[in-house]
């Protein structure tokens, strides 16, 4: 309860500091690659997709908290003999905090152009491949990374492009040990949806 009081307790600072609230929900595609594949194998672009929302509390200059639910697809292929092609697919929360300024106009107007930045926190809560062999325990629960892009709003609608540049392992230590490798991901994803001012 006390956090949830807290929570509340800054998100009103926030709103009387910056004075503008903007609620988005959002759904959108995102476009997966891994630095490092499996010996053996090569990592192919895998388009999955996430659904959530954001906060952007602010005009010129905002912050942007959100949650998304996420799923990411990784294909691998194989050309060495006795073994095919892999799909691997993660799911679970996305949790961004953005920090961000309008180039042109401002976020509670007919027309806005705008830049941000900022970390985004993974928590995988599924994992499987095609073929079956992998599953939640062999990636890390938590996976860090930084995105940078860049957005626009036409009257209550808007579209957010960025690329998020992994930051930690994906795989867990003894899974990684036992491929002779780990893998950082990358994803450029792309958000839609419609915004309320208030």
């Amino acid at each position: 309860m006390k956090k949830l009081l807290l929570f509340i307790s800054i998100i009103a600072f926030a709103s009387i500091s910056f004075g503008q609230i903007s609620i988005k929900p959002a759904l959108g595609v995102n476009f997966s690659t891994m630095t490092d594949a499996p010996s053996g194998f090569d990592s192919n672009m895998g388009v999955s997709w996430q659904i959530g929302g954001s906060v952007a509390i602010g005009k010129k200059l905002y912050v942007e908290p959100g949650i998304f639910w996420w799923n990411m697809t990784q294909q691998f292929s194989s050309s060495t003999a006795g073994f095919g092609d892999v799909t691997q697919s993660l799911a679970g929360l996305r949790i961004p905090v953005f920090v961000g300024y309008s180039l042109l106009g401002e976020d509670d107007g007919s027309f806005n152009l705008r830049v941000f930045t900022g970390p985004a926190l993974k928590l995988i809560t599924s994992a499987s491949s095609d073929p079956e062999g992998l599953d939640t325990d062999d990636f890390n629960s938590t996976i860090f990374g930084w995105n940078a892009g860049a957005g626009v709003s036409i009257l209550f609608l808007f579209a957010d492009l960025g690329y998020e540049f992994g930051l930690s392992d994906v795989y867990s230590s003894e899974y990684a040990d036992l491929i002779g490798t780990n893998s950082k991901y990358g994803a450029l994803w792309l958000n839609a949806g419609v915004r309320f001012n208030f």
